[in-house]
């Protein structure tokens, strides 16, 4: 039985004069199911202060064997639309208070550097 359930039953019971065992298990078992629901929850704040490396290793073992599931031609698609201007009101108007760049004088080498 869920917990809404439980809930529904108890309110029942105690509105129709129901027994009073009847009344004490329905609740018992409330705070019982209530309680596992809490203590389900893992502490990884204390795992980590108890063995971080032990932590990071059950954590991160399984990851490895995943795969990512994207191709480059969706990566190229995703970033091309996250940086791609959507909306004119969003592009930045040059104040005109301040100066302008002057030209470069020589254009950019894109050559590697030999040392």
């Amino acid at each position: 039985m869920s917990k809404s359930k439980l809930k529904k039953c108890l309110k029942d019971l105690k509105s129709n004069g129901g027994s009073l065992e009847e009344i004490k298990f329905v609740s018992k078992l409330l705070r019982k199911r209530m309680q596992s629901s809490v203590n389900d929850q893992r502490d990884y704040e204390n795992e980590l202060n108890e063995n971080f490396w032990k932590f990071c290793k059950n954590e991160f073992e399984n990851t490895e064997e995943l795969e990512p599931n994207l191709s480059e031609q969706s990566c190229f698609d995703y970033f091309k639309n996250l940086f791609k201007e959507k909306s004119k009101s969003r592009l930045f108007n040059w104040p005109s208070w301040l100066s302008s760049f002057l030209s470069a004088s020589k254009d950019f080498d894109l050559e590697c550097p030999t040392y």
